[in-house]
């Protein structure tokens, strides 16, 4: 047999459901209830406890690879301007200023705001 995983929301649904069903009798639960009472509380806390693990794993992924994608967009900048700089020694030219300036310009761009958008994603505060 599969193990079902219970979602938080649906630990969340069952604990309402039976606490409107206890609150429908009498006002002091037995020692059943009162049981099955503390293990959704334990079940809810372990689902939102799973949930923030879950969220810190997802960052750490997050931010290795906004890591990765800078280090590499600041690597082909270089490698650019560099064998800009080369071909121009040389004689040749590879682009003209216009072109290299909207080059670095627009990628810069385009990373910077990639990058602000998932940090904001993934680190606000909560």
């Amino acid at each position: 047999m599969t193990e079902k995983k219970l979602s938080l929301s649906d630990i969340v649904k069952s604990q309402d459901k039976i606490r409107k069903e206890v609150s429908k009798g009498s006002p002091d639960p037995d020692n059943e209830t009162a049981g099955a009472q503390k293990d959704l509380d334990y079940q809810q806390k372990a689902a939102e406890i799973q949930g923030l693990k879950q969220n810190i794993d997802e960052r750490k992924k997050y931010a290795k690879l906004i890591y990765k994608l800078i280090r590499n967009w600041l690597i082909g900048i270089f490698l650019l301007i560099l064998s800009h700089g080369i071909c121009s020694i040389l004689g040749y030219i590879l682009f003209s200023d216009k072109v290299l300036i909207a080059i670095i310009g627009g990628t810069t761009i385009n990373v910077l705001g990639l990058f602000a958008i998932v940090v904001r994603y993934l680190f606000k505060a909560e």
